[in-house]
C-alpha cells in the first residue's frame, strides 16, 4: 500500500505580466486549478501562500537593482 503524506503547507508563485488585466487573466485559472487540486489532495491544509514578492521591490513601477536586496530603498 502506498503511504499518504499530509500536505499542510503550500506555496504558489505567479506568472508576471506588466499589464494588470493580463496579469489577472494569466494567473486566475492557474491559481484556481492549483487550489482545487490542493484541496482535493489534502484535507489537512493549514496554510497556502501566494508569493508575490516582486511588487515588494516595486518591479512593477521601474527597474530595480538585481539581485534585489532588503537594504535597497523602496
Amino acid at each position: 500500500m502506498e503511504s499518504v503524506k499530509k500536505i499542510t503547507q503550500a506555496y504558489f508563485s505567479y506568472v508576471h505580466v506588466d499589464d494588470f488585466a493580463e496579469l489577472n487573466t494569466a494567473n486566475r485559472s492557474l491559481f484556481e486549478n492549483f487550489l482545487s487540486a490542493l484541496l482535493e489532495a489534502s484535507l489537512d491544509l493549514e496554510n497556502c501562500t501566494l508569493q508575490t514578492g516582486g511588487k515588494h521591490y516595486n518591479v512593477h513601477l521601474y527597474p530595480v537593482p538585481t539581485p534585489a536586496r532588503e537594504e535597497e530603498p523602496r
